[in-house]
């Protein structure tokens, strides 16, 4: 070979080699992962949550997300200060310095009272109904904002309670718990005490006349770092595309509402009433195993993972009154 010919071969290996650990490098960079730093409101579930992160990763699958739980009002101090890069909270109109795209849609407020109490005998709480009533709600201090909202909305719909007390702290599990205690009842969205996790202490009681809790949003400061304009933006994607869909979560109870069975509506009408497995299967003449076997096909139809879950979703559809 002559020696240019070979000096020739050289330079291309060369720059073939060069633009090969150029395009790997590109690789790299194109894949090394984004992390946002998020918060979650405790309450809204695991379900609405793996929905958001299922349809950001598929839109964008090297962003990843640090995921904290906080009331609205945390939230939106925190992303504020620069502590979260992105919120998940309710929306009430007071984020000054903050862009929202809404997320999922409010979904119904229900009462919540205890077992054993003289409204339990009620399916539907009215304004009649509470005006001897305390109402335990969070800690004004967590969110203010908030808090007037919902006391404010409910007055505006007549519902008028004797005293107003705090639950002691901002968790859900918090407010559930002073309910239990019978200090009063509890006002929120639906899915309240299934996250709370109170089972057959607390029941959920739809209201008439009908309120909502604010939408979800998805929040960010206006003047956030530049590194982060590609990451907020399949955020923003992303949460245009579940709200325009109302959200699986809410959706699909109603596509599978129709498969249940009249004896899977009796257990459902029984564990609205309060009664334990075992009391519904005393007045169903069936075994405990078969009731609980009732309920873990009533789950998957009505979207939910517990009894308090699914008899609120069933409240919530009107399948049982």
């Amino acid at each position: 070979m002559a020696p240019e010919s070979g000096q020739r071969t050289r330079r291309a290996r060369s720059r073939a080699d060069v633009a090969s650990a150029a395009a790997r490098g590109g690789r790299r960079r194109r894949g090394r992962p984004t992390t946002l730093r998020a918060g979650f409101l405790p309450y809204l579930g695991i379900e609405s949550l793996r929905l958001f992160l299922a349809a950001l990763h598929e839109r964008e699958p090297d962003l990843e997300l640090e995921i904290s739980h906080g009331l609205s009002g945390e939230q939106v101090r925190r992303v504020r200060a620069g502590e979260l890069d992105i919120g998940i909270f309710r929306s009430p109109g007071d984020e000054a310095e903050l862009e929202l795209e809404p997320l999922f849609p409010g979904e119904p407020m229900a009462a919540f009272v205890p077992a054993g109490h003289p409204l339990a005998a009620k399916r539907v709480v009215r304004p009649a109904d509470v005006r001897d009533q305390d109402l335990v709600m969070f800690p004004r201090a967590a969110g203010p904002t908030m808090y007037d909202w919902w006391l404010t909305t409910l007055e505006a719909a007549g519902y008028r309670f004797r005293h107003v007390t705090s639950g002691g702290g901002a968790h859900p599990q918090d407010l559930m718990v002073a309910v239990v205690q019978g200090r009063g009842l509890g006002m929120a969205n639906v899915e309240f005490a299934s996250a709370a996790g109170v089972g057959t202490l607390v029941l959920v009681r739809l209201l008439d006349p009908p309120l909502r809790v604010p939408g979800t949003v998805v929040g960010w400061r206006a003047s956030r770092a530049p590194g982060l304009d590609r990451a907020i933006a399949a955020v923003r994607q992303t949460a245009r595309e579940l709200h325009r869909q109302g959200s699986l979560a809410a959706t699909a109870p109603l596509r599978d509402a129709c498969a249940l069975t009249p004896r899977e509506l009796e257990v459902l009408e029984l564990a609205a009433d309060g009664c334990s497995a075992r009391q519904i299967a005393a007045r169903l003449v069936i075994s405990p195993a078969t009731v609980k076997t009732h309920f873990e096909n009533i789950y998957p139809k009505l979207g939910a993972t517990d009894r308090t879950g699914a008899v609120a979703a069933a409240l919530r559809q009107r399948l049982i009154t």
